[in-house]
């Protein structure tokens, strides 16, 4: 029996704290920093005690037990749509639009799969995770060359069977519920998809839609208005929804809707058809999904 590891609760208060520095554009060690990481501590400190929690139960129970448990935690009420459509068992390639952190977590604990690997990036809070690490495929956009790296590797699991969970724009898109520009993103998924899709001819490819891992609350605290990125000011919206969890419980309302599509089978199509397959089906479903939800992209309410 494997022994469980213990991740390093000041580890992860450090590195997170780095992120949100990088996040707002400050050079580590300055003067501000120092001056604003005592208030950011507390929260900091009970964030990354879930995190390590988190891992812990990863190590003891499981990846989807884990991801189950600290769901509550981040999103007040989860909505999912379509989960009778992903298969049990057999290679399963999962493709989603990525609008937070969250949303891994969301997906993780509705797949009816104990066998799931997520392409994640590589920072260093998500690798200061030890036991999840053996769920975790490592990415990193600063380092192109290691992108044939991470499609092999995702190629070797589904052919072992598995679960693969991936986020082809490689990056934090908006969330479908409140911010305009979810298609378009949509048209920019990376055809990597498609190579890994077409490497494993048998795998079932699932698109997935999911929106309101932000509040719109968060989206709209005046902190968010400093950065003119719009990117960025998610982001920061996102470090905002955070640090209110953690100091408040139950004190904003995220209400998370998920929408998992009927399976595709690659076959033996080209890789370029596959991709493009995938992009028509996601977009087929994230307007399926907001008519669901009673509103659209941007919408007011």
């Amino acid at each position: 029996m494997t022994e469980t590891k213990y991740a390093s609760v000041q580890e992860l208060m450090y590195e997170l704290s780095r992120e949100i520095w990088k996040v707002l554009g400050l050079a580590p060690d300055t003067r501000l920093q120092h001056l604003l990481n005592p208030l950011l501590w507390p929260p900091l400190r009970r964030f990354s005690e879930w995190a390590a929690k988190f891992d812990r139960t990863v190590g003891d129970a499981g990846f989807q037990e884990a991801a189950q448990e600290l769901l509550p935690r981040l999103v007040n009420h989860l909505e999912v749509a379509g989960r009778q459509e992903v298969p049990t068992s057999g290679p399963l390639l999962v493709v989603a639009n990525h609008p937070g952190a969250a949303d891994g977590i969301a997906i993780a604990a509705s797949l009816p799969r104990d066998d799931l690997k997520i392409v994640v990036s590589g920072l260093p809070f998500i690798r200061s995770l030890p036991n999840s690490a053996q769920h975790f495929i490592y990415t990193d956009p600063l380092e192109p060359y290691k992108r044939m790296e991470v499609v092999r590797s995702s190629v070797r699991h589904l052919r072992d069977g598995g679960a693969l969970l991936i986020f082809p724009r490689g990056k934090v898109e908006p969330d479908p519920a409140w911010l305009p520009g979810a298609p378009e993103s949509l048209s920019r998924w990376s055809p990597s998809m498609g190579l890994i899709a077409r490497a494993v001819p048998e795998v079932n490819i699932v698109t997935t839609i999911i929106s309101g891992v932000l509040a719109r609350a968060s989206l709209r605290n005046p902190v968010t208005r400093w950065p003119k990125d719009p990117r960025q000011r998610q982001q920061l919206a996102e470090i905002v929804q955070i640090i209110r969890q953690a100091l408040f419980p139950h004190g904003i309302s995220v209400l998370t809707r998920l929408s998992f599509g009927k399976p595709i089978v690659a076959g033996d199509r080209e890789p370029r058809e596959l991709t493009r397959e995938i992009v028509e089906h996601a977009k087929q479903l994230l307007n399926d999904h907001l008519t669901r939800a009673g509103g659209a992209i941007g919408a007011a309410s």
